[in-house]
Protein backbone atom coordinates (compact mmCIF):
# COMPACT_ATOMS: atom_id res chain seq x y z
CA UNK A 1 0.00 0.00 0.00
CA UNK A 2 1.40 3.07 -1.28
CA UNK A 3 1.52 6.50 0.81
CA UNK A 4 -0.98 5.75 2.96
CA UNK A 5 -0.61 6.58 6.69
CA UNK A 6 -2.78 3.81 8.44
CA UNK A 7 -2.98 5.70 11.32
CA UNK A 8 -3.86 8.66 10.05
CA UNK A 9 -6.37 7.21 8.42
CA UNK A 10 -7.73 5.56 11.33
CA UNK A 11 -7.90 8.59 13.36
CA UNK A 12 -10.58 10.38 10.46
CA UNK A 13 -12.89 7.14 10.56
CA UNK A 14 -15.81 6.39 12.95
CA UNK A 15 -13.84 4.36 15.84
CA UNK A 16 -15.47 1.42 14.73
CA UNK A 17 -13.27 0.57 11.88
CA UNK A 18 -10.67 -2.18 12.64
CA UNK A 19 -7.39 -2.79 10.74
CA UNK A 20 -6.98 -6.42 10.33
CA UNK A 21 -3.41 -7.42 12.02
CA UNK A 22 -1.62 -7.60 8.94
CA UNK A 23 -2.97 -4.35 7.72
CA UNK A 24 -4.54 -5.35 4.59
CA UNK A 25 -8.05 -4.90 5.62
CA UNK A 26 -10.82 -2.43 7.07
CA UNK A 27 -13.94 -3.74 8.50
CA UNK A 28 -16.62 -2.42 10.76
CA UNK A 29 -19.82 -4.12 12.41
CA UNK A 30 -23.22 -2.15 12.57
CA UNK A 31 -25.82 -3.70 15.03
CA UNK A 32 -29.54 -3.16 14.37
CA UNK A 33 -32.64 -3.69 15.67
CA UNK A 34 -34.42 -5.59 12.83
CA UNK A 35 -33.25 -7.51 9.76
CA UNK A 36 -35.22 -4.85 7.84
CA UNK A 37 -33.16 -2.35 8.81
CA UNK A 38 -29.72 -4.28 8.03
CA UNK A 39 -30.81 -5.72 4.74
CA UNK A 40 -31.93 -1.28 4.64
CA UNK A 41 -28.01 -0.66 5.35
CA UNK A 42 -26.77 -3.14 3.15
CA UNK A 43 -29.18 -1.27 0.10
CA UNK A 44 -27.54 1.61 1.42
CA UNK A 45 -23.71 0.59 0.96
CA UNK A 46 -24.11 -0.90 -1.85
CA UNK A 47 -25.59 2.01 -4.04
CA UNK A 48 -22.80 3.76 -2.48
CA UNK A 49 -20.67 1.34 -3.84
CA UNK A 50 -22.02 1.20 -7.02
CA UNK A 51 -21.35 4.95 -7.48
CA UNK A 52 -17.83 4.37 -6.59
CA UNK A 53 -17.24 1.31 -8.70
CA UNK A 54 -15.38 -0.25 -5.73
CA UNK A 55 -17.13 -2.73 -3.72
CA UNK A 56 -16.81 -4.36 -0.03
CA UNK A 57 -17.14 -7.69 0.85
CA UNK A 58 -20.78 -7.64 3.11
CA UNK A 59 -22.00 -10.07 5.68
CA UNK A 60 -25.87 -9.52 6.73
CA UNK A 61 -27.90 -11.03 9.21
CA UNK A 62 -30.63 -10.71 11.90
CA UNK A 63 -29.63 -7.44 13.54
CA UNK A 64 -26.11 -6.80 11.95
CA UNK A 65 -24.13 -5.79 8.72
CA UNK A 66 -20.39 -6.31 8.60
CA UNK A 67 -18.26 -4.53 6.23
CA UNK A 68 -14.95 -5.88 5.15
CA UNK A 69 -12.71 -3.07 2.99
CA UNK A 70 -9.71 -4.32 0.72
CA UNK A 71 -8.60 -3.50 -3.08
CA UNK A 72 -8.25 -6.89 -4.37
CA UNK A 73 -5.78 -6.08 -6.82
CA UNK A 74 -3.28 -4.60 -4.90
CA UNK A 75 -3.94 -6.96 -2.11
CA UNK A 76 -4.65 -4.29 0.82
CA UNK A 77 -6.07 -1.14 1.65
CA UNK A 78 -6.53 1.64 -0.92
CA UNK A 79 -7.33 5.40 -1.17
CA UNK A 80 -11.06 3.72 -2.58
CA UNK A 81 -11.39 1.90 0.39
CA UNK A 82 -10.62 4.58 2.46
CA UNK A 83 -13.19 6.79 0.48
CA UNK A 84 -15.46 4.48 0.86
CA UNK A 85 -15.07 3.85 4.17
CA UNK A 86 -15.86 7.51 4.78
CA UNK A 87 -19.06 7.72 2.53
CA UNK A 88 -20.08 4.87 4.76
CA UNK A 89 -19.66 6.67 8.23
CA UNK A 90 -21.84 9.42 6.75
CA UNK A 91 -25.08 7.23 6.46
Amino acid sequence: MSNINLNEVLSELNSNWILSENQDLLSRRFELNTFAEALDLVNKIGELAEEQTHHPDINLGWGYVEIYLSTHDIGGISEKDIILAQEIDKL
